[in-house]
């Protein structure tokens, strides 16, 4: 049954997961309180999902793009 529903996972819906999964905080181990993205030293400007989701792209590209100038 459930690899049925996967078979038609598109990919939008895949893009969808991986921002969730990537979005949400650790509750336990060394990781605790931080998002995979934090782990990996990505500054975001929130790590909120829906936050991130109505964000304007051109503006998130926009800022992405000057920290890493910068950084």
């Amino acid at each position: 049954m459930q690899q049925a529903r996967h078979k038609r996972m598109t990919q939008p819906m895949l893009d969808l997961k991986r921002l969730y999964w990537n979005c949400h905080r650790f509750g336990s181990g060394p990781r605790r309180g931080r998002c995979p993205y934090q782990v990996l030293g990505l500054v975001l400007p929130t790590a909120d999902f829906w936050e991130l989701l109505q964000a304007d792209p051109a503006a998130l590209t926009q800022q992405l793009s000057t920290q890493q100038d910068g950084g």
